[in-house]
């Protein structure tokens, strides 16, 4: 991004190189600015190509100061860090042997202050959890979250056995599990029908 010193007209100042200090609010939790963060003006424009924010907050608004000059603010930007927990956005409750469990298992991945972890796609892994009902899991179980959303939709789950407790455990590195609240699953469906066999 650029930062421009102008002059009392709003002409940028092409006088000579004029040093440009980066760093963040005081307001914002420990977040700090990381990489080049002073810069001289070239044609009274200051570029900077690799400034960092050194972990997730929001809110952060970067200060822009030339010695002598009022500083500036930029907008506020929302710094979003890795995954640290996945959180169960909708599930199943009940299904039956061998069908497909649904509405889908959601998933979504956030970051250490609760928020969405954005702009990332990590393999997040599915499996029955350990002491719930019996039984294997299948369909696809391992799926990339959608950077645009940090969500995962497995919507193809299937249980091999019935019972009132299985429950699905979800994980990817560096995060803690999800888990899901407990999913009836019946040995066969409701009866709907009679049919008429000879014998």
């Amino acid at each position: 991004f650029f930062v421009r010193v102008l002059d009392q007209y709003g002409n940028a100042v092409n006088s000579g190189p004029t040093v440009v200090s980066l760093s963040t609010t005081a307001n914002t939790l420990g977040a700090t600015t990381t990489g080049t963060t002073s810069v001289e003006t070239t044609t009274g424009v200051a570029t900077f190509n690799d400034v960092r924010v050194t972990q997730a907050a929001q809110g952060v608004r970067l200060v822009a100061s030339v010695a002598g000059l009022p500083t500036v603010e930029s907008s506020a930007i929302n710094i979003y860090g890795p995954p640290a927990s996945i959180v169960v956005i909708s599930q199943p409750t009940s299904g039956i042997r061998n069908l497909v469990l649904t509405p889908p298992l959601v998933v979504e991945l956030r970051d250490v202050l609760g928020n969405p972890a954005l702009g990332q796609s990590p393999t997040v892994t599915a499996a029955i959890d350990n002491g719930s009902g019996p039984g294997l899991l299948s369909g696809t179980l391992s799926k990339q979250a959608t950077g645009a959303t940090a969500r995962v939709s497995f919507d193809d789950l299937r249980v091999d056995s019935a019972g009132a407790t299985h429950r699905i455990r979800v994980q990817t590195a560096g995060a803690a599990d999800g888990v899901s609240a407990n999913i009836a699953v019946a040995g066969f469906g409701a009866a709907t029908a009679l049919r008429y066999v000879q014998g």
